[in-house]
């Protein structure tokens, strides 16, 4: 009988563990802006992310992955399907890219001006984030991450779809 009561509490305790968890994370998310939906990468003049909501002329805050420079604002001029506007959407690439989940924006600045990056939905977010990205062996992984690391970091990927020598840690 004492076994059981134990079982019994020990459950208890569990499943309390799991509401205060699970309402913890409810309220870190209502603090985040929606990661998902609000950050996406950049290749060249085109975003990618996990929102197929943007509509042109709607603001996004670009920072260059892997520099120290302030946000650069550009527009969305439209969602793109087209390969030579998104690399991303080239032949062996395609099909993972948007398996991924990602819709594809063209951007309004000169495709050579901008390199990797990640843009944000909110000024404010671009201000609290550092932006990374290192070369995997298929791919492009980014990251961002808040400057004071309270938040578990947003990532992507980029898949290139052919093999390159990687330049991310180990």
């Amino acid at each position: 009988m004492s076994q059981c009561l134990f079982v019994i509490g020990a459950t208890l305790i569990s499943l309390v563990g799991c509401a205060v968890q699970t309402q913890s994370t409810a309220g870190q998310q209502e603090n985040t802006f929606g990661v998902q939906e609000n950050i996406g990468w950049t290749d060249a003049a085109c975003l990618a992310i996990k929102n197929a909501t943007l509509v042109p002329a709607q603001t996004v805050w670009w920072l260059e992955t892997n520099q120290l420079r302030p946000a650069r604002r550009l527009q969305v001029v439209a969602q793109s399907a087209d390969p030579d506007v998104c690399a991303a959407l080239s032949p062996g690439r395609a099909e993972v890219n948007q398996g991924a989940g990602y819709s594809f924006y063209a951007l309004s600045a000169n495709a050579a001006e901008l390199d990797f990056g990640i843009a944000f939905l909110e000024q404010a977010a671009s201000a609290q984030y550092e932006a990374t990205s290192c070369v995997t062996s298929e791919g492009v992984a980014f990251e961002a991450k808040t400057h004071n690391r309270s938040e578990e970091p947003w990532s992507g990927y980029y898949y290139l779809g052919y093999d390159v020598e990687s330049t991310c840690p180990e």
